[in-house]
């Protein structure tokens, strides 16, 4: 009688072992599976996406006419004329403004022994229509859409003619869009396209 309940103790005692042993095992596997999947709850941080910087671009453009024009006023309501050259796909720019310098040449024929004088914008440029003398402004912009060109003159009759383009015909104008440590670091008249040629090399 007291083997059988000495066996019967060794059974129950080995019974209980291994059912501790499964529920160490079943505990080990959940907590290894938790480790192993951590859930968005988890209090990490996401991570974070950088901005790519864009590179620095160098353009020298050809020379390029406006293909329209439009009579538009100032803030101050002063009548201008606004010539629109508008950029394809293939003379599309992009870049930082900040970290880039950009420079508007204008080309006007002289008829004379130098065929052609240059000259930066913003400029006062002297035109003579019908025997009359006149200084007409001009300034520009660039923008994703294109080089916008601004004439601008105390008479608007005067400025008019321009609008059929018996004044600026034969202007052309090139855009040069370029880093401005460059700029800084460059020493040359930039008023002087011919010199800015040589020092960025290009052809004019």
């Amino acid at each position: 009688m007291s083997h059988h309940l000495i066996n019967n103790s060794k059974i129950f005692f080995m019974k209980k072992i291994t059912i501790l042993a499964i529920i160490a095992v079943f505990a080990i596997g959940i907590s290894s599976c938790s480790k192993s999947y951590p859930t968005q709850l988890s209090g990490q941080e996401p991570s974070k996406q950088t901005v790519p910087i864009q590179p620095d671009v160098s353009v020298v453009s050809n020379w390029v006419n406006p293909g329209s024009f439009a009579v538009e006023a100032d803030r101050f309501g002063i009548q201008l004329i606004k010539g629109s050259y508008a950029f394809t796909p293939a003379t599309q720019i992009s870049y930082d403004k900040n970290s880039h310098m950009e420079l508007v040449y204008v080309r006007i024929p002289t008829n004379q022994r130098i065929p052609y004088q240059y000259k930066r914008l913003p400029s006062n440029i002297n035109v003579v229509v019908n025997g009359l003398s006149s200084d007409m402004s001009i300034d520009y912009s660039l923008d994703p859409e294109g080089l916008k060109l601004y004439y601008q003159n105390t008479d608007y009759a005067f400025l008019s003619r321009a609008v059929d383009q018996t004044v600026t015909d034969n202007w052309v104008f090139r855009y040069i869009v370029f880093p401005k440590a460059t700029y800084q670091a460059t020493n040359v008249d930039w008023n002087d396209l011919r010199a800015v040629s040589v020092a960025l090399n290009f052809t004019l």
